[in-house]
């Protein structure tokens, strides 16, 4: 519920434009980026939209990914009814730079297919405690 949370305070921050870029210390912590790469969309599960949550440095002159992930967001509240429980958000990938990653969770192609759970399950318990280091870090209020 806390991740859900967290993701909730993510969005908001990003508004209409889609965008969130957060970079408090950049001599301590690399900058974080959300952003939204695809607009709502129907599919097997229901109606959403996919957004990508990132850490990012710079190697080569060259920014890389530590980690991203992407999320497909299925969001129900409204103005009026800002009920958490009407946020679902799933992971759909998972890549680093260094060493080299990348892992495909949900794959998005004329409907939604789950294609690793069991990887789905350990991504999501990795992002609950990367989410909180981040409102640390960023100084997120929730």
């Amino acid at each position: 519920k806390k991740a859900k949370e967290i993701f909730s305070t993510i969005l908001a921050l990003m508004g209409e434009g889609g965008y969130l870029k957060l970079d408090k210390e950049p001599d301590v912590y690399h900058e974080f980026v959300a952003e939204k790469y695809l607009d709502e969309f129907n599919c097997s599960i229901g109606k959403g939209y996919c957004i990508s949550l990132a850490h990012y440095f710079e190697i080569n002159g060259d920014l890389a990914q530590d980690p991203e992930v992407m999320f497909f967001v299925m969001d129900e509240r409204t103005d009026e009814d800002r009920n958490i429980n009407k946020l679902n958000v799933y992971p759909m990938a998972f890549q680093q730079a260094l060493p080299p990653k990348y892992e495909e969770f949900l794959k998005v192609d004329k409907g939604v297919t789950l294609v690793a759970p069991k990887a789905m399950r350990s991504c999501c318990s990795f992002v609950n405690g990367w989410l909180l280091n981040v409102i640390d870090q960023q100084s997120i209020e929730i």
